[in-house]
């Protein structure tokens, strides 16, 4: 599970980063979305996808 942890924290320091980028005024709050909030949720999803299909080859 070692994409799972890398994975995470991936996705926790893009979303750090926008959250810095949005406290300072950096940048947009659509570009801030664009390039950051949008790839983090895709990183969870994949990882998400990925654990429910290990899961279920374990299980069959």
């Amino acid at each position: 599970m070692d994409y799972f942890k890398i994975g995470l924290i991936i996705s926790t320091v893009i979303i750090f980063s926008s959250i810095v980028l949005l406290q300072y005024d950096i940048l947009e709050l659509n570009t801030v979305i664009d390039v950051f909030i949008i790839p983090a949720f895709i990183v969870n999803i994949s990882l998400v996808f990925k654990v429910f299909k290990n899961k279920k080859q374990i299980t069959n």
